[in-house]
């Protein structure tokens, strides 16, 4: 009896276990598929702009600054993009919009590319003031710099 007890508690704990990779490799391909999904709506996005007349510059500039920005605070591009509240990655969007305003670009043409409100993006460069402080920031600030970017902070 304790035999059969015994065997029966190695198959559940042996079924649990593969329920558990199974749910971890899920959760991974959710996470991987949320992110093609965001950049597939992003580029969605832009041909809506340039569909409606919008200059294909400013999706050009939008890039460069998004792809500088990410690679300065070492982050995906496509987080740039998403809803995600990640310090690092509101900030390297910060520094993305900063770039975009020294480009002369409006706090309104800034948030159209990014999907958010305009009081957003004038946050944002409100906030990004204060990354002086901050020493991991701001060596990532000076790196946009050396890369020939101006970034107002």
């Amino acid at each position: 009896m304790k035999t059969q007890n015994t065997n029966n508690k190695a198959r559940v704990d042996a079924t649990l276990e593969q329920a558990r990779e199974l749910l971890r490799s899920v959760r991974l391909r959710v996470r991987a598929i949320d992110a093609e999904l965001n950049d597939l709506n992003r580029k969605a996005h832009f041909l809506h702009l340039q569909i409606n007349g919008e200059n294909d510059e400013v999706n050009e500039d939008v890039d460069a600054a998004s792809n500088a920005s990410a690679d300065a605070f070492g982050i995906a591009v496509n987080q740039m993009f998403q809803r995600n509240r990640r310090e690092v990655v509101v900030q390297a969007r910060w520094a993305a919009w900063s770039i975009l305003t020294e480009k002369g670009y409006t706090p309104s043409t800034i948030a159209r590319a990014y999907k958010l409100d305009r009081t957003s993006v004038l946050h944002g460069l409100k906030r990004i003031k204060d990354l002086r402080f901050n020493r991991i920031a701001a060596s990532k600030m000076r790196s946009l710099e050396k890369a020939g970017y101006n970034v107002r902070w």
